[in-house]
């Protein structure tokens, strides 16, 4: 997990990057079995993610099925080893966990983006922002409790760090069954209209 005390200049930042063995090292940790499965939650987010694929995504910029199968067949197991198998060893998948987590974090914002630019419901993109936050605030104290080395504190506040998937599929859930459905990207219809001087809808 992340020290924030570690990442105050490029060098520090670099440095835990590549840690491969975590404050827990050589800690008995006995973590529970839900604490493990809670890693897969992100194979689930994939999953549904390629089960009610939206329309918007079709012409988006955004890298909806290769981030579906990113979520599917690389961060679930290499979350599951790095925080569940090895959390207590030194283990690189430490820092595979963290190759692919970060940028991860980074197209879960660009999703917002793209809500906005393909005229997702405003009530989606308020719901997808509160959950960022609730994330980014558990991996916090997360990473405060691995620092203080507090297993219970560390189990909660990481296991509610690995529930946002499952947050995130419920709103996609209600975005794609409940919400009226952006047809396809603004600029894509502009274009046509432009060009062909009429108003065609693209389905």
């Amino acid at each position: 997990m992340v020290h924030f005390h570690e990442l105050s200049d490029l060098d520090g930042f670099q440095q835990w990057f590549w840690k491969t063995e975590m404050a827990f090292i050589g800690v008995e940790l006995n973590l529970p079995w839900w604490f493990g499965l809670s890693s897969w939650h992100y194979a689930i987010y994939g999953m549904i993610m390629l089960l009610v694929e939206p329309k918007w995504s079709r012409t988006s910029f955004f890298p909806y099925r290769t981030y579906a199968l990113w979520l599917i067949f690389l961060q679930s197991p290499l979350s599951f080893s790095a925080d569940y198998l090895h959390m207590s060893e030194n283990s690189i998948y430490h820092v595979l966990d963290r190759m692919l987590a970060t940028p991860a974090a980074v197209v879960e914002v660009t999703r917002l983006i793209a809500y906005v630019s393909n005229g997702v419901s405003y009530r989606i993109i308020a719901a997808t922002i509160l959950a960022q936050i609730a994330a980014m605030y558990c991996f916090t104290r997360s990473a405060m409790a691995q620092a203080d080395m507090d297993r219970d504190a560390f189990v909660m506040w990481h296991y509610l760090w690995h529930v946002y998937p499952l947050v995130a599929s419920v709103v996609m859930l209600v975005e794609c069954n409940f919400c009226r459905q952006p047809p396809a990207s603004s600029t894509y219809r502009i274009r046509l209209v432009d060009a062909n001087g009429v108003k065609k809808q693209v389905e």
